[in-house]
């Protein structure tokens, strides 16, 4: 990361589900106003934070990637709300 000139600010855990990916994800979006990106360990907290960040308003401004390639996130993978 420090390569790619990347700062990571924070490190938490949405314990591999959904609604707690996304209370994580808010909150880091709140705490970190110009956070850039989000990397979730799996896809289901990858949902959660792609609902925070548009909560947030920052659609396009937070990328979002996950992890795991469930059948849920391809449609957001191939609309752009999540990278990979």
């Amino acid at each position: 990361m420090e390569a790619a000139k990347i700062k990571i600010v924070s490190v938490q855990s949405g314990n591999w589900e959904i609604d707690k990916g996304n209370a994580v994800a808010s909150a880091m979006l709140n705490e970190y106003p110009d956070l850039k990106a989000l990397l979730a360990g799996n896809d289901s907290m990858a949902l959660g934070a792609v609902s925070a960040v548009r909560a947030a308003g920052k659609v396009g401004a937070v990328q979002v990637v996950g992890y795991d390639n469930i059948k849920a996130i391809q449609p957001m993978l191939r609309d752009g709300r999540v990278l990979a």
